[in-house]
C-alpha cells in the first residue's frame, strides 16, 4: 500500500524523549540507565484541535521541567500497549458486526446485554457455565476491539480504534475530573476518523521517529555513563564493564525492539483477522441471540 503523507500532514502520535539526566531511572545512589527507562517522555495524540492525553489545567504542568501540558510517562508503555491490539485495529470490521460497536452507546449496550445474558447461567452447573463462559468470552471480544490498556493511568484516558472499510475510527472518552472536581484533561468524548492509509502512514513514521530518537538517546546515556560512572550505570552491567560493552548492551536492545514493532506492523498488515476467527464471534453472538 502507499502511505502518502499528503493525506496527513501533522504529527498524530507526538512524543518528546526527555534529557537523559531528566529521566525517572531506576537505582537510589546509583541510577540504572536501562533501555526501558531511556524512554521516558513527554507524550499525547494529536486530532486536530483535540489533544488526547494533555492536562487541562495550564498550571499543572507548566514548569521548567515539565514544557508541555502532553502526559509524562515511558512512550514504550504506549507502543506496547497500542501494538497489542494494532492487528485488531487495522482488520475491517465485517458490516454484519459493524452496527454493534458503531457507537459507544451501540457498544455500552451490547456489553449489558452479554452480562444479562451470562448472569442467567447457573455456575452451580459446570457444564453449563463453562459453555456459557466461553461464548461469553468469544462474544465480548468484539466489545473490546481494538481498546488500548490505559489502565496505568490514575485517570480516566479511553481509547478504542477500529477499522470499517477505508476508515479508522477512533473512540475517545476523557471526561474525569480530579478530588477537586477540575477537569483533568484537555479532551472529553468523541469520535475521529480518518484514511486507512494516513493512519497507516501516521503509525510507522511514529516508529521511525521513535527509534532514530533512541538512537541518540543511547549515545547521550553513554556519554553520560562513562563522564559519572559512580552514578550511571547501564542496567546488567557492572560499573567495571568496558565502555563498548556499555553501548553493546544498549545498542542490542534497542535492535531487537525496533525489529519486534517494525515486525509487528508488517504481520498485522499481512495477516489480518480471518474469516475464521470473524466467525467465531458470529457464532458466540448466534449463541447468545444477538444475531
Amino acid at each position: 500500500m502507499n502511505l502518502s503523507q499528503a493525506s496527513f500532514s501533522e504529527q498524530m502520535f507526538w512524543f518528546q524523549l526527555k534529557p537523559v539526566q531528566e529521566c525517572i531511572l531506576a537505582g537510589n545512589e546509583v541510577k540504572q540507565l536501562g533501555w526501558f527507562y531511556l524512554t521516558d517522555s513527554y507524550y499525547g495524540i494529536r486530532l486536530g484541535d483535540v489533544n488526547l492525553f494533555e492536562s487541562f489545567d495550564d498550571e499543572t504542568q507548566q514548569t521548567d521541567k515539565a514544557p508541555t501540558k502532553f502526559l509524562d510517562y515511558y512512550y514504550i508503555r504506549w507502543l506496547e500497549d497500542f501494538f497489542d491490539v494494532f492487528r485488531e485495529i487495522v482488520s475491517e470490521v465485517p458490516p454484519d458486526l459493524f452496527a454493534l460497536i458503531e457507537t459507544e452507546e451501540a457498544r455500552i449496550a451490547f456489553l449489558n446485554r452479554l452480562d444479562d445474558w451470562l448472569d442467567q447461567y447457573d455456575e452451580q452447573k459446570q457444564e453449563e457455565s463453562e459453555w456459557a463462559s466461553q461464548i461469553y468470552l468469544d462474544a465480548i471480544k468484539l466489545a473490546w476491539y481494538g481498546v488500548v490498556d490505559t489502565g496505568f493511568l490514575r485517570f480516566k484516558s479511553f481509547c478504542r480504534f477500529f477499522r470499517f472499510r477505508d476508515e479508522i475510527f477512533l473512540f475517545y472518552d476523557f471526561c474525569d475530573k480530579d478530588e477537586h472536581q477540575r477537569p483533568v484533561w484537555s479532551a472529553e468524548k468523541g469520535v475521529y476518523k480518518m484514511k486507512v492509509d494516513a493512519f497507516l502512514y501516521q503509525t510507522r513514521e511514529m516508529l521511525c521517529r521513535f527509534f532514530d530518537a533512541m538512537e541518540i538517546q543511547i549515545l547521550n546515556a553513554f556519554e553520560l555513563a562513562c563522564q559519572y560512572p559512580e552514578k550511571y550505570q547501564i542496567t546488567g552491567l557492572k560499573s567495571a564493564s568496558t565502555p563498548n560493552e556499555i553501548i553493546q548492551l544498549l545498542k542490542e536492545e534497542q535492535e531487537n525492539r525496533k525489529a519486534y514493532f517494525f515486525s509487528q506492523f508488517e504481520s498485522a498488515l499481512q495477516s489480518p483477522m480471518s474469516q475464521q476467527e470473524w466467525q467465531t464471534i458470529r457464532n458466540a453472538l448466534k449463541a447468545v441471540g444477538i444475531l
